[in-house]
């Protein structure tokens, strides 16, 4: 990644939590991040970070996120196409948007989005909602994404074919007109 690049992604640092160690001079806290890096413009990537301190635990978070990054084929603000993905106890149901709509998610989901640069989109999750499983699911979920011509010439079809369905491009002679 060259140096223009890292300085056009953006992170968002998703939840702290707090932790403690109970030892034989008393309790140790340590601060342990999530964290979400992105380009708004295709790339993200998830980090987890953990220190003694707030700032040197986001710092290490957001380089696991960098170095964690993924590219997802994006067709203008929303996907291509929808998926459900499960991950642990969490199921995701990530489906396009019409443009307007926004980003339909709650939590840690909408950070997700927002670094990645889609701006119209519907999620749901189901079952668990821990942060660092909704995002790991939305990860797996974001690396399942094709572009129409993956799959069209996976299929030996053309690209209006797969969008617009295989049975729009044959012929229609009467013969199987359903009434």
């Amino acid at each position: 990644m060259s140096q223009s690049e890292v300085k056009d992604l953006v992170s968002y640092p998703v939840k702290f939590r707090r932790t403690s160690k109970t030892s034989g001079g008393g309790r140790n806290f340590k601060i342990s991040t999530l964290s979400v890096c992105g380009n708004e413009n295709g790339r993200v990537g998830i980090g987890l970070g953990g220190a003694q301190e707030v700032p040197d635990s986001v710092k290490k978070a957001t380089q696991d996120a960098k170095a964690n990054m993924i590219d997802v084929a994006i067709n203008k603000t929303t996907l291509y196409h929808s998926i459900t993905v499960y991950y642990g106890a969490t199921k995701l149901i990530i489906k396009p948007a019409s443009r307007g709509s926004g980003i339909i998610a709650g939590g840690a989901l909408r950070q997700f989005f927002s670094a990645m640069g889609v701006s119209d989109i519907s999620v749901k999750c189901i079952g668990s909602t821990n942060p660092v499983n909704v995002l790991r699911a939305a990860m797996k979920a974001m690396a399942k994404i094709r572009k129409p011509s993956y799959y069209a010439a996976k299929r030996g079809l053309t690209v209006a074919e797969v969008i617009n369905g295989a049975d729009a491009s044959r012929s229609n002679d009467g013969d199987n007109n359903v009434k």
